[in-house]
């Protein structure tokens, strides 16, 4: 940000009450309780637009002179939330977070879709489960279920309309259809893949004609939702649906993997044959080869596998991204060096992963974060089970939040042993050069300093087979 309107603040802490001033202008001010870090950043389209540091009493205010209407999102720490913005819009945002969605609440002009939009998302959220549990259901029972969701969430935004007498703009109409009934489409085109796959049967279940009759008054190449993280899981699901169904028929009716590359390969078929807007398109395949990449690291072949459908992509930025992704899978690969990621300790002596992993000792690069309050405790567990199971392995933490955080603090309390406690020195490292996405990702080395691995997760039943059998990997 390059210029501040202190004044203005300073009226949207004291009032929500903000005029509405007939212009293209788009004002967002805000306090964050219990900040994680100094920023908070503003996205659109998953590029982000603007970044500005907390003021002294935690307040942050941005300024968009030309907006454009549509879904946007702000990120602090490590959370983020979506919001709708529209020209001579005026919110103010307060949040704890402590309680991150919880506790967010939106006011001013645009506060009104804006929190029904969160009342929605947090119905969705709490719903997830419902709608994993209805997948044991019969069919009919599955729709009375799912209708019931719906039914609450069209009640909720009639009511809110009604109340405050307001008619909302056609463009938030369109994002409001998808928050509501998209969840529900989801579901749909899950529920026979996931009926199958629970019940072990031979068949799909029987559905009644009308099941996907929705289908057909749907925009499989609507550019202006690109960024709706509802309309996408549901063009996803659609494909999955589709490419199961292809696979289970095609196949002796063998249940496929939906996570191995073939089946991959052939949903990325459907998507490129049925999505003719090429940035929808090429941002669901996007989605696809990058989640392919990153469940599957030893796969060192991903760019050959999926050159067909890499080199029609006009993003440059992804290309370059997953170049990166994969250039760091090859570099912690079984039998490489550990990486000279650096670190400090509790003193701010600095070291690297590579040194600590060359002490002659089997050793255990685990993660943590103050923001994670009960993963730690989980954590913390499994790690002095490992502890106690294998005495001459060394397990050594590392923080990855930022140095000016009270990590060490939280540590003690927490009751994590400080004898093998470090930081990292650039948290960029975490993705820039370990890619990095699971808190819960650990690196196991030999004592010479050799990955053993490098994807595995602290809390699988193969952790403990690589720790017995470290001295098979010495070589």
């Amino acid at each position: 940000m390059t210029q501040r309107f202190y004044i203005i603040l300073l009226f949207f802490t004291l009032s929500c009450t903000v005029d509405k001033k007939e212009s293209a202008h788009a004002l967002i001010g805000g306090e964050i309780i219990n900040p994680k870090d100094d920023y908070v950043k503003i996205f659109k389209n998953g590029k982000i637009l603007d970044s500005t540091k907390l003021d002294k009493n935690n307040r942050f205010y941005f300024n968009f002179p030309k907006t454009t209407s549509g879904l946007y999102y702000f990120s602090h720490g490590r959370e983020y939330q979506y919001f709708y913005l529209e020209p001579n819009d005026s919110l103010m945002i307060r949040l704890n977070t402590l309680d991150f969605d919880e506790s967010l609440a939106f006011c001013g002009a645009g506060a009104v879709k804006n929190n029904l939009l969160l009342k929605l998302f947090l119905i969705n959220e709490k719903n997830k489960e419902t709608s994993s549990k209805s997948l044991n259901l019969s069919p009919e029972e599955f729709l009375k279920k799912q209708q019931e969701i719906l039914q609450k969430k069209k009640d909720l935004a009639q009511k809110i309309k009604q109340t405050n007498a307001i008619t909302f703009s056609k463009a938030f109409e369109t994002i409001l259809d998808v928050e509501i009934n998209y969840p529900t489409y989801i579901a749909k085109e899950l529920y026979p893949v996931n009926y199958l796959k629970q019940k072990q049967l031979d068949s799909f279940p029987k559905l009644s004609p009308d099941f996907y009759a929705f289908e057909k008054k749907l925009d499989f190449n609507n550019e202006k939702l690109i960024g709706n993280r509802n309309y996408y899981l549901f063009l996803d699901s659609y494909f999955v649906r589709k490419t199961f169904l292809e696979y289970f028929e095609k196949r002796g009716k063998n249940i496929p993997n939906s996570k191995k590359k073939d089946f991959i390969l052939h949903k990325l078929d459907h998507i490129k044959n049925t999505i003719k807007n090429a940035k929808v398109r090429d941002n669901l395949l996007q989605y696809n080869i990058i989640q392919y990449a990153y469940e599957n690291p030893m796969d060192i072949n991903v760019l050959d596998a999926f050159k067909d459908y890499f080199k029609d992509l006009t993003d440059v930025d992804f290309k370059n991204e997953l170049n990166r992704i994969i250039s760091n899978f090859a570099r912690l690969a079984q039998g490489k060096p550990a990486p000279k990621i650096y670190l400090h300790d509790s003193q701010d002596n600095i070291t690297s992963i590579a040194k600590l992993a060359n002490e002659k000792k089997t050793t255990v690069f685990y993660l943590w974060t103050v923001e994670a309050t009960q993963y730690i405790t989980k954590m913390n567990a499994r790690i002095n089970a490992l502890k106690k199971a294998f005495p001459k392995v060394n397990f050594i933490a590392i923080n990855i939040d930022k140095p000016d955080t009270n990590w060490l603090t939280i540590a003690k309390e927490k009751g994590l042993s400080t004898t093998h406690l470090y930081q990292l020195e650039n948290t960029a490292d975490l993705t820039k050069q370990l890619s990095m996405t699971s808190l819960s990702h650990v690196i196991v080395t030999t004592p010479a300093g050799k990955i053993i691995t490098a994807f595995e997760n602290l809390f699988s039943e193969r952790l403990p087979y690589y720790l017995n059998n470290s001295d098979r990997f010495l070589h």
